[in-house]
């Protein structure tokens, strides 16, 4: 149950929430394609400090961009991965 005082999340809150939360997912997944473990650990700060620095966002309307924003930066960070792995 919520706290005393605090609204509970919307529909809308929560399906962003679990939006975001495998978008995370993809991309612990994503940075294990990286060459080396340096690169691999250095990728996951990266990600962690952008996701932690975005933790308390709760505009709907921000939090749909940021996580439309996030899927654009994994297809990248895809991309770029695969062309490392290729020798391209």
């Amino acid at each position: 149950p919520p706290m005393p005082g605090s609204a509970a999340p919307s529909l809308k809150h929560f399906l962003l929430r679990a939006s975001a939360l495998s978008l995370y997912r993809q991309f612990v997944r994503a940075s294990r394609l990286a060459p080396d473990v340096a690169a691999r650990s250095s990728l996951m700060d990266e990600v962690r400090r952008e996701f932690s620095a975005r933790r308390d966002v709760a505009d709907v309307t921000t939090v749909k961009y940021l996580v439309a924003d996030g899927v654009t930066r994994l297809k990248q960070l895809k991309s770029m991965l695969e062309m490392q792995s290729s020798g391209f």
